[in-house]
């Protein structure tokens, strides 16, 4: 569940090690903005991925933690090439991220499950690595501004 990484590429990245705990979703938001508009991401494209990246986070903290304090989550992202991606990594149990499962959760009058369809809709891709060693999220947007 590593995501390959290259010392010979040159891009903006940020990887952090948080707590799985409800904290860690303001902090992770906090530092994305800073980031993307340090990147000139256009307006309307941060708020899209601010609320992807949100749910993403807040599902390794619901469902990464398995109960302990001590839970941790590995989070990160870059632009490269015009192409925004961000990774949540967490130990826990997982959960079904296919299509089907995905489609039985977006009904309106559900107050949890929508985090998934969410992603979706605002990211470009979604991939969900689900197993017994925990999960990671990957979401990928690509950026299209010509000032970038």
């Amino acid at each position: 569940m590593q995501e390959p990484t290259s010392t010979n590429e040159k891009r903006p990245t940020a990887h952090l090690l948080l707590p799985c705990r409800s904290e860690s979703v303001p902090t992770v938001r906090a530092l994305l903005s800073r980031d993307l508009r340090r990147w000139q991401v256009p307006e309307d494209v941060v708020d899209g991925i601010l609320l992807a990246t949100g749910e993403a986070v807040t599902n390794a903290v619901v469902h990464g933690s398995w109960g302990k304090h001590d839970s941790a989550m590995v989070v990160r992202w870059s632009l490269q090439d015009r192409v925004f991606t961000f990774s949540v990594l967490d130990r826990g149990p997982g959960f079904d991220g296919s299509g089907a499962a995905m489609s039985r959760r977006v009904h309106p009058s559900q107050n949890r499950g929508r985090g998934l369809y969410i992603m979706h809709v605002l990211m470009d891709r979604v991939v969900v690595d689900s197993g017994l060693s925990g999960t990671r999220i990957l979401l990928e947007k690509h950026i299209d501004s010509p000032g970038m």
